[in-house]
């Protein structure tokens, strides 16, 4: 009877084992629920696959990135957090959380992680365009007109820079300069441009 009763607890033992998903797969899984749009679910299996791996950096990431299109942005930087703890070189982690902290208007913790995304890696134009963004907020606009020259430097043909030195050409009084930045904006397909140029250029 015992040897009858421990061969029931082995097969059950290995039918738990194999119906358990890894923790790549669960990511695999989560992964393509992101892709269909299924966030919610896809945090699920990111949670799942954490619970096994502890410290998985990819489904950190994910779920991060998959909290961004559910609007958590709170949520999301605290998983960059974790990434970051882990992988503190990671410029990506800086950037991703730093555009959490611009939309939920924490715009001095903005500015640091983007000061680190650009000691990382001088010529990300977006980290620029971003600061300038945030700059500007803070009233600070001389560093922030610098920050979007800089950033259209890099790159000429990034629509949020010439957008955001628009507005802030127009907060400053130079309307022709201004509208100059906001119709390559608008060409670029900035539409929030269009109603800009409407109201104050002729």
């Amino acid at each position: 009877m015992k040897k009858i009763l421990y061969l029931l607890l082995f097969i059950i033992s290995i039918i738990t084992s194999c119906s358990t998903r890894s923790s790549k797969e669960l990511i695999e899984s989560a992964d393509t629920k992101v892709k269909a749009g299924e966030y919610n679910d896809a945090i699920v299996d990111y949670n799942k696959a954490l619970e096994q791996d502890t410290g998985n950096v990819l489904a950190m990431w994910n779920r991060g990135n998959a909290k961004v299109l559910l609007q958590d942005f709170k949520g999301a930087v605290l998983d960059y957090n974790m990434v970051i703890q882990r992988r503190p070189s990671n410029s990506n982690a800086y950037l991703c959380r730093g555009i959490c902290l611009k939309i939920v208007n924490d715009y001095p913790g903005a500015i640091k992680d983007l000061d680190k995304v650009i000691k990382l890696d001088s010529n990300n134009s977006n980290a620029y365009q971003l600061r300038g963004f945030c700059k500007m907020n803070l009233n600070d606009q001389d560093a922030a007109l610098a920050d979007l020259n800089k950033a259209i430097e890099l790159d000429p043909k990034l629509p949020d820079a010439y957008l955001t030195r628009g507005i802030l050409k127009l907060k400053t009084g130079l309307t022709q300069e201004a509208c100059s930045d906001l119709t390559e904006a608008s060409g670029l397909g900035k539409k929030e441009a269009d109603d800009l140029i409407k109201k104050n250029c002729k």
